[in-house]
């Protein structure tokens, strides 16, 4: 990015990271459309959200699941909080939310009430 395009925000003004840990697995279709809407919360609150439902649609779950956890663990690494959709705790989400623990991120967990209405139930960390 050339100097010209970068903004004039300090890195406190920045958002944060957040990345969406909610289930993929399953009805894909269904999951994709509620970590969006899970990650259209956290920009409402104030994080600029991380959704790795979306980056990776030319790996397939079940032939590139290795790689795509792997990338996904990658991209948390770089993230500042976890959002963690935790009506349903996947195999994959416990590698997410582990990762998070060790490299002591924040992470805050919510649980769906209604179709886009998420309830924050507590800061795990």
């Amino acid at each position: 990015m050339s100097s010209s395009r970068k903004t004039d925000k300090t890195k406190k003004e920045q958002r944060k990271h957040a990345y969406i840990c909610a289930p993929y697995a399953g009805d894909v279709e269904k999951n994709k459309k509620v970590a969006i809407d899970f990650g259209k919360m956290s920009h409402e609150k104030g994080f600029l959200p991380i959704i790795p439902h979306l980056l990776f649609p030319y790996l397939d779950d079940v032939t590139d699941r290795e790689e795509a956890m792997s990338m996904c663990l990658e991209v948390v690494e770089r993230c500042d909080a976890l959002f963690v959709l935790a009506d349903v705790i996947t195999s994959g989400m416990k590698m997410e939310i582990e990762l998070a623990k060790k490299e002591g991120m924040p992470i805050f967990q919510f649980y769906r009430l209604g179709e886009s209405v998420f309830a924050e139930d507590r800061l795990i960390q």
